[in-house]
């Protein structure tokens, strides 16, 4: 048998508290990983200004973009939300096993 928590009136098995926990990591990284990716892309976006010469997928432009401009240039470019969320199964098989 799992060992419980108490308080008082209330007794929750440490299996539960596991899973709400990781169901509570899940929620956060689906909910903010659309401006982790964008803050990610500016960065990348900004760092590639300072680079002259050679290809780059990141244009000037698109350093000066801000977060509302990014957002959009990927929503309209890689799909929409799909294009938004590429990536997030990743991050979140990574975060779950922290629910511990």
């Amino acid at each position: 048998m799992s060992a419980s928590v108490h308080w008082p009136g209330v007794t929750v098995c440490r299996d539960a508290r596991y899973r709400g926990f990781v169901l509570l990591l899940l929620t956060h990284t689906v909910a903010t990983y659309p401006l982790d990716l964008v803050r990610a892309r500016l960065s990348i976006a900004t760092a590639n200004m300072a680079q002259t010469g050679g290809a780059s997928a990141f244009t000037a432009e698109d350093a000066r973009l801000g977060i509302v401009g990014m957002t959009k240039k990927v929503y309209r470019t890689e799909g929409g939300l799909r294009g938004l969320y590429r990536g997030c199964w990743a991050t979140a098989v990574g975060v779950a096993p922290y629910g511990e």
